[in-house]
Parts: C-alpha cells; sequence; structure tokens
C-alpha cells in the first residue's frame, strides 16, 4: 500500500481526555488503515 493511496482526515480523541488530542485518520477504500498523531 502506498501512502499517497491513502486519504488523510483531521479528527480527535476525546476518550477520557477533555482535552480532545489531535489525530489523523487514513483510509483507503472507506475503510481506516492507519492511525496517527496530528503534529500540529
Amino acid at each position: 500500500m502506498m501512502e499517497t493511496d491513502i486519504r488523510w482526515t483531521r479528527t480527535h480523541c476525546a476518550r477520557m481526555d477533555h482535552g480532545g488530542c489531535g489525530i489523523l485518520v487514513g483510509t483507503k477504500n472507506n475503510r481506516i488503515v492507519k492511525i496517527k498523531g496530528d503534529p500540529e
């Protein structure tokens, strides 16, 4: 799987953290294939 095939969406994790940590969710063919921290 090439990194360019992944669509990245910014979102947040609200579980146990009222500040909502930023995460990036990578999807391909409407399926989550990767999750990583949002550096911004």
